[in-house]
């Protein structure tokens, strides 16, 4: 109902929102894109929101931001985000994530802010970068990331942030970590 009549919005930030009712907390996803479909950013942090997301969600093509953070997703991470080419923020703090991350994720061109933090059953490893990806930021804090931490973070030009603590990694810092300076 909130949304209804505000076709033409592009930005929606309703955190800490607390939508009571239970057929809202699970069909969000659904109203958002009916009503919705030209938004590029939505933030919904700490919403009582619930999973699962619609199919037509992932219509939402113009999606720029998203922040989910706080919200009980409890659920494998779809590698539908990947189709969210213009995907710019994706944050999901928090949010009882488990299963594998899937990689394809990480390679959303547009991708600068990637934060996962706090999803201790969410596992996965950080793939190869290339030089043409924009990371600036990627948090991915207390889960169970592991593997080895690929030199070729070194190629991540823009990088002002990165949090890899406590998570399950292995071996010791690329020696290309101390070419991470500002230019």
């Amino acid at each position: 109902m909130l949304v209804g009549n505000l076709t033409g919005l592009t930005e929606l930030y309703l955190d800490g929102v607390n939508v009571t009712s239970s057929h809202d907390r699970k069909e969000w996803s659904r109203v958002i894109s009916s009503f919705l479909p030209n938004i590029t950013g939505l933030s919904l942090c700490r919403c009582s929101l619930l999973c699962p997301l619609f199919k037509s969600f992932w219509q939402l093509r113009s999606l720029s931001v998203l922040r989910l953070d706080l919200n009980d997703l409890s659920r494998v991470v779809p590698d539908m985000f990947a189709s969210f080419s213009s995907l710019n923020t994706l944050s999901l703090v928090g949010c009882g994530l488990e299963g594998f991350f899937p990689g394809v994720i990480f390679g959303i061109p547009s991708l600068e802010n990637l934060d996962l933090s706090h999803n201790k059953l969410l596992s996965g490893s950080v793939p190869p970068f290339t030089k043409t990806w924009s990371v600036k930021s990627m948090r991915l804090s207390f889960t169970n990331f592991s593997g080895i931490i690929p030199s070729s973070l070194s190629n991540l030009r823009s990088l002002s942030e990165i949090d890899l603590s406590d998570c399950l990694f292995t071996g010791s810092l690329p020696s290309t970590f101390a070419s991470l300076t500002e230019p």
